[in-house]
């Protein structure tokens, strides 16, 4: 699922296909070791992939470090789901704040998360080609 999210939509992603498609299944399992993956299943296939971890420089935040949807799956709450397992387990670890950064140009994305709830913009940890924005857990 990660490869065909970074084929179908490589300019949201700072990870590149070639260089990931190369990687052996010892590389894929330190991957999914470091950090939790949240998935969206339908019947047939998986529909939404998303990862988060836990930054040591920022331990009250549980950071979404990728998030895609398959296009023909936009727009059917599979984002929302994702994003609530995301809330979930930051809740269960006491986080206080969801965050992700998004590049500038993915426009789109950006419309979503807001929409989602991530609408806060996080001006430290945003720059000239990246926004981060959070969603405070309560």
């Amino acid at each position: 699922m990660r490869l065909a999210a970074l084929s179908e939509s490589p300019q949201a992603f700072l990870g590149r296909l070639k260089r990931e498609s190369e990687f052996e299944e010892a590389d894929w399992r330190d991957t999914f070791r470091s950090a939790s993956w949240h998935g969206f299943f339908t019947a047939r296939t998986i529909v939404g992939i998303a990862k988060s971890s836990i930054l040591a420089e920022y331990p009250e935040e549980r950071y979404v470090e990728s998030f895609w949807v398959r296009p023909d799956h936009r727009k059917r709450q599979v984002g929302h789901r994702m994003l609530q397992s995301i809330v979930e387990e930051a809740r269960r670890e006491q986080r206080r704040v969801v965050r992700l950064s998004v590049l500038r140009q993915n426009r789109a994305a950006i419309d979503a998360f807001y929409r989602l709830g991530l609408a806060t913009i996080v001006p430290h940890r945003s720059s000239d080609d990246e926004v981060c924005l959070e969603l405070a857990l309560a």
